[in-house]
Parts: structure tokens; C-alpha cells; sequence
């Protein structure tokens, strides 16, 4: 017997689902008698239908992508999406059609008729009218809340999502198999269609020389464990945040064999987890990404899109104060625009995942060998030191047409770098004179302000948000108050060739929406800017005018001072305080 190999960020619905076939599998096999299983490969099924054999194979496979096939209408064609290929020329992908995977029109009660006949799954019906067989218990594993040590911020049991088993009869085992497969067909066809728009976006550079294609994703937090420690010895943690970058597509021919290249820098990003709170959040991979713009704004003159991919983690990706940064992208980094895809939950492995593991199994290694890496500073100046690359010496190859150029894959490494995220201007300070290696490797990430929208509103949907698009602001609304932002947000990603749009198969399904998001207060900076201003407040009914006089970024306060009968009235006032009083005091002089 094999150690288990735990695997981490497990689909679950499609984990259950494999479940659900192991289980069903030998009912339909070894587990019948030889008359029994004549009888039921002696039914007449409607034209369509999946036969004992049939579906027992599928089952066996154990592949919920065949699983989920052999139940929808067969894949098309989708001219519309048409991309060329170097070697293979026009290819047009092929994907299950919309009705069968959404219902007609994206309405899930108009069930396609081209594979309605498919899932009455008859021959199911068939082995359960043997009453025997319909009540007989068998052991199926199945996801469930599991009970853990602690409570919650609500007083409730911990408890965390884990595969235990269970019994239930083999007619509970059926219902749930066709609840499930009614949950994967959908499930499949999204991971299908996201796999398929990262894909065409990485080829997109093509014909988009200003662009930058990103995977990016937070590795498993580094505990940096002493290879010598006491009794109850509590280790030092770093965050690490990994970017993987793509641009600059070309292809190059050598010995007759065309090549398609691209640059790919890995940047790390490493952050202490002394002070309180979580680091790998939306705030880092913020201040990450601000520093990846300015990097290719070097690099790529004119860059004007950036897109990326990453996982749909809720507290660092999926939510407002991550949307609201988007859509106001143009403010940091002007002509700049953004398309953020998420992936399904739980479906996004790549590259991105393994390019931490060699920075850390290296720490380590170099641990076992008396070179200790206490610190997340520690692993910044190590990391430079030990794993950094200008440049790992593709370039060389290519300029030289060395046939070893082709054994280069797409994802294969060009350079990497290393930056540390601070919290404070003090602590980039002292870290420059502490760490000259780490001079210009330094980013700030200031928590004391976190862009939030207005009474901390989310997007309507946010859960079934997989792109987010930040869309060119008018130059007039960088000095309006309260500050809004518009952006475009789907369900489903379109990706057509321009012109095609309508044809698109997710067109209707895709749910694009303009949404526009309120910021709830300003950035230091940008809340200094206001001091001075006029304002108008009503005290006991009567209207009073004053100023803005000072900003607080601690209580994100601005301190008034109105004035009535000469004498002055001293008051503090929030973002949105600030807004309507300064609107009240355009109203009332443009009224006069």
C-alpha cells in the first residue's frame, strides 16, 4: 500500500462526480447475474440513448470530460473563432453546442432536444425496477462539512469541505448521479471555453505588439523552519506572489522548422506576515501588478492592454476592492487598459503554480546546508542571490540559430526576478541601507488606505463574474466627486475575430454588463488635494459655508471649519460627508 499523495485544490464537483461513476460502475457489472444483465441488454432504448455497455465503459473511464460528452449533442465547428496555426494553418475549435451545455437560449428549463433523448438515462430505470437492487446499500464516498477544533466569527463550529464515506442505497446513488451530471455539464463547458480564451489570448500577442499576457497566482505560504529548533519552536512566514509574463511574440525558423517564441520573465514578489492581517490578498498582488506595469512600460513602449489570468479566489481576486483597482487603472497608469479573466474555481493549474517551487526548494536545500533564511527579508536577499537570472540564455541560441532554440517551449523561462513588499516608506528606508542588494527591488504597499467602493456595495453577480474590463475614463471625471468608475463585466468572455461579434455562441449567454463602482475615500494624496475647497453644511437648519482644512489618513477624516454669525464651527467629515457638501455649495451659489 501506497503513502497518499494528497491533491491540493480539488474540484469538487467533478471530484464528487468521479465518486458517483466508481460507485455506479460495478452496478451495472460484475455485480449482476449473467440473466440479469441479458434482461437489460435486451432493452429497447429511444434513438440516442446510452445502452448498458455504453454507459458502463464511459464510467470505467473515470473522465468526466467523456462522461459529460457522451450526454450532449456532438461538438461543432465554431468557424468564428478561427486561429492560425504555424505549422497546421486556419484551425477552427470545436465545442459542445450552447442549448446542450445552458439550455436554449442560456434558459435552463428549455432543455436542447438534440440530446434530451440522451439523458433520460432509461436504462438506469431499468436496473432500479429490480427492488433488490434499488434498496441494497453500498458505500459511496461523498463531500461534506466536516467538523474541526474552534469556532467562527459567528460562534459556529469550524468545519472545512472533505471526501468521507457514506452509505446510501443504489436508487439514492442514481438520483444523485443525475443531479450531478446535471451540475458537470455546464461545469465542464465553462472550464472548456475559459481554457480556450487563455489560449487565444496568449496567441493575441501576435498581432498585438503593445500588449502583455500575465499568469499570476500566490504560492503556498514559506515556512522557514530552522534545521535546528527547540520545543515548541513557532517558524517565520513569507508570502510569495508569482507573476509569469508573455510578451513580444515572433517565430523563428531554424533548420526549417518554424518556432513560435515568446519572452517570459518570472517576477516574485515576497511580503512578511509579522504584522497582523493577511498578506496574500488583493492589496499585494495590487501593489505586484502596479510594479509589472511600470517594469513593461519600460520595456514595451505605447503598452496599452494588459491582460490577466488568474484563480477565483475571493479575498485576492474576486471582489470589489480588486474590481474597483481595475477600473481605475487609468489613473495609476494613463492609456492603459485591463481584462482580468477568472478562471472556474478550483481549475486553474499552469505554470505559474511551479515557479515558486524552485525558488523555495531551494531556500531548503541551502537551510540543510547551515545557510539559514529566517526572515522574509532573508529570502528576498537569498532568493537574488541564489535563484535570480538576467537572462537564462535562450536569447543567445536564437540570434545564433542554434537548432537547440526549438527544444524552448512556450512557458519556458527567459529571466527572473525577485522584489520585496513593504507596508511602510520607514521600512523601505532602513531595508535600502540594511540590504543594498535589495536597492530598487523594494515596493510599497501602504494599508493604511485600501481603495473600497461606497458602503462597501459589491458588483450584483459577483460569483458568477469570469472577466472584469476596465474601460477608458473621461479626463473630466478625474475631478469629480464622489469618484465613479465605469467597467465591463461577464459572465462568460467573448472571444471572436473583430466584426463577428453577434455570432459569438456565448453572445447572449455571456451576460456583458456595464457596472459602475463609487470609491468610498481617496487615496492620501488625492484627499490632500481637496483642501482649501468651499463647502456648505447645514447646522440646526440653517446652511453654513466653510472649508476643508486638513486631512487625518489615519481616520480618513477631513477636518471643516463652517462659519455662522462669525463664529466658527469646527467638525470632522467622512468621504461621502465631504462629496454632498461640497455639491451643496456648487447648488447654492449657482442657484444665487
Amino acid at each position: 500500500v501506497d503513502n497518499p499523495r494528497p491533491e491540493s485544490c480539488v474540484d469538487e464537483k467533478v471530484s464528487q462526480m468521479v465518486y458517483y461513476m466508481d460507485a455506479l460502475c460495478p452496478e451495472l457489472g460484475f455485480r449482476l447475474t449473467e440473466g440479469r444483465r441479458t434482461e437489460l441488454d435486451s432493452v429497447m432504448l429511444d434513438e440516442g440513448e446510452l445502452s448498458r455497455k455504453e454507459l458502463s465503459k464511459v464510467l470505467q473511464s473515470r473522465s468526466v470530460y467523456l462522461l459529460t460528452d457522451a450526454f450532449c449533442c456532438e461538438k461543432k465547428e465554431r468557424y468564428e473563432l478561427e486561429y492560425e496555426d504555424e505549422d497546421k494553418g486556419p484551425i477552427s475549435p470545436k465545442f459542445t453546442p450552447i442549448s446542450c451545455s445552458y439550455g436554449v437560449d442560456g434558459d435552463e428549463e428549455r432543455k436542447c432536444e438534440g440530446c434530451k433523448s440522451k439523458r433520460k438515462l432509461s436504462i438506469l430505470d431499468h436496473l432500479l425496477s429490480n427492488e433488490e437492487t434499488a434498496s441494497k446499500k453500498i458505500t459511496v464516498t461523498e463531500w461534506c462539512d466536516a467538523e474541526r477544533q474552534g469556532v467562527n466569527k459567528k460562534g459556529k463550529k469550524n468545519k472545512q469541505r472533505e471526501p468521507r464515506p457514506t452509505e446510501i442505497t443504489v436508487s439514492e446513488l442514481v438520483e444523485k448521479f443525475r443531479k450531478q451530471l446535471e451540475l458537470c455539464i455546464p461545469h465542464i463547458a465553462n472550464i472548456r471555453w475559459l481554457s480556450f480564451v487563455r489560449q487565444k489570448d496568449l496567441r493575441s500577442l501576435k498581432y498585438n505588439k503593445h500588449a502583455i499576457y500575465i499568469q499570476t497566482d500566490f504560492g503556498s505560504t514559506m515556512s522557514l523552519r530552522a534545521a535546528q529548533t527547540k520545543t515548541g519552536s513557532v517558524d517565520d512566514h513569507a508570502v510569495i506572489d508569482n507573476f509569469v509574463v508573455y510578451s513580444n511574440y515572433r517565430v523563428k525558423e531554424v533548420e526549417g522548422k518554424k518556432k513560435v517564441l515568446y519572452d517570459v520573465d518570472v517576477l516574485h514578489f515576497i511580503a512578511s506576515t509579522l504584522t497582523k492581517g493577511k498578506k496574500a490578498d488583493h492589496s499585494t498582488h495590487n501593489a505586484a501588478l502596479d510594479k509589472v506595469i511600470d517594469i513593461y512600460k519600460e520595456k514595451i513602449p505605447g503598452l496599452k492592454l494588459v491582460i490577466i489570468n488568474t484563480d477565483n479566489c475571493p479575498n485576492q481576486y474576486r471582489c470589489r476592492q480588486n474590481f474597483i483597482k481595475i477600473a481605475s487603472i487609468a489613473e495609476r497608469h494613463p492609456g492603459i487598459e485591463i481584462w482580468h479573466v477568472l478562471a472556474v474555481v478550483d481549475n486553474f493549474k499552469g505554470v505559474h503554480d511551479g515557479v515558486s517551487q524552485h525558488l523555495q526548494s531551494r531556500i531548503r536545500r541551502e537551510e540543510l546546508m547551515g545557510n539559514r533564511t529566517p526572515t522574509a527579508v532573508d529570502v528576498a536577499v537569498n532568493s537574488i542571490k541564489w535563484v535570480e537570472k538576467e537572462d537564462c540564455g535562450w536569447k543567445a541560441l536564437e540570434e545564433d540559430g542554434d537548432p537547440k532554440i526549438l527544444k524552448k517551449e512556450i512557458s519556458t523561462m527567459d529571466s527572473r526576478k525577485v522584489y520585496f513588499v513593504c507596508e511602510t516608506k520607514d521600512e523601505m528606508e532602513e531595508l535600502e541601507i540594511l540590504h543594498p542588494s535589495l536597492k530598487d527591488r523594494l515596493i510599497l504597499n501602504d494599508r493604511r488606505y485600501i481603495m473600497d467602493t461606497q458602503g462597501k456595495k459589491h458588483i450584483d453577480g459577483t460569483t458568477e463574474i469570469h472577466e472584469i474590463r476596465s474601460i477608458p475614463q473621461d479626463e473630466s471625471l478625474r475631478h469629480s466627486h464622489p469618484r465613479k468608475y465605469n467597467l465591463w463585466v461577464a459572465n462568460v468572455p467573448s472571444r471572436v475575430k473583430p466584426g463577428d461579434e453577434d455570432k459569438c455562441m456565448y453572445a447572449g449567454f455571456s451576460k456583458q454588463r456595464k457596472v459602475k463602482m463609487t470609491v468610498g475615500c481617496l487615496s492620501p494624496k488625492q484627499a490632500n488635494e481637496l483642501i482649501g475647497r468651499d463647502v456648505t453644511y447645514f447646522v440646526d437648519k440653517c446652511p453654513c459655508n466653510g472649508k476643508l482644512v486638513s486631512y487625518d489618513e489615519d481616520s480618513q477624516e477631513w477636518d471643516v471649519v463652517l462659519k455662522r454669525n462669525e463664529t466658527d464651527i469646527n467638525m470632522t467629515m467622512k468621504y461621502k460627508e465631504v462629496c454632498q457638501a461640497m455639491q451643496m455649495y456648487s447648488h447654492i451659489n449657482r442657484s444665487s
